[in-house]
């Protein structure tokens, strides 16, 4: 029964168990040098950054098949085994051999968001350089990089089971994607920019 309320209990897929964000403004100290071309090219800069250390959302293994009934499809059978393979990788994210696809007419015995989905390891850090000129303006260049450090982020997974026939495991040849990693956040990226204040 698809509207069967305690099948469905489960993690909401925005859950993360973890949140870090850290902000930070840091202004670098200038020389205290008379010579004005000097102190115009030193001082004002500035370095800011948001470093987020983010939790997976939850996943949920589905598979093919027919539920026979209206208002969704089936979930993967858990048939036994570890979910998280000892060595995991963008080939092996879960382990894919812990499930069957179920009978025809039934729902699977997996609940929502069994499995938790990649984390968020990113830094976007830029410097900011502002000089005044005839008193009331301000001339800012900024140097931005979104993810820094160009920490490969994994985004999507496959978790979707489709094998051929009911009540049935996959194996190396049937699998295809599934488990796999099938997208990536955005590598680096850098912007420069002019800004002027009146």
């Amino acid at each position: 029964y698809t509207f069967d309320r305690r099948r469905e209990y489960g993690l909401l897929n925005f859950d993360r168990k973890q949140i870090v964000t850290l902000d930070f403004i840091y202004e670098l100290p200038g020389l205290s040098n008379k010579n004005a071309f000097v102190k115009g090219l030193t001082n004002g800069w500035q370095v800011n950054g948001i470093a987020r250390f983010w939790g997976g959302t939850p996943l949920t293994i589905t598979s093919n098949g027919n539920a026979g009934t209206l208002g969704g499809g089936p979930r993967a059978n858990y048939i036994g085994g570890e979910l998280i393979p000892e060595n995991r990788s963008e080939l092996d994210y879960f382990n894919v051999f812990a499930f069957a696809r179920p009978l025809e007419g039934s729902l699977g015995n997996t609940g929502e968001g069994i499995i938790r989905g990649p984390n968020i390891n990113q830094w976007d850090i830029s410097m900011i350089k502002t000089t005044t000129f005839l008193e009331r303006y301000r001339l800012q260049f900024r140097f931005e990089t979104f993810n820094t450090f160009n920490h490969t982020q994994w985004a999507g997974i496959n978790t979707g089971l489709n094998v051929p026939n009911p009540n049935t495991a996959p194996t190396a040849a049937t699998r295809g994607t599934f488990g796999q990693v099938n997208s990536t956040r955005d590598p680096r990226s850098i912007q420069l920019g002019l800004k002027l204040l009146f």
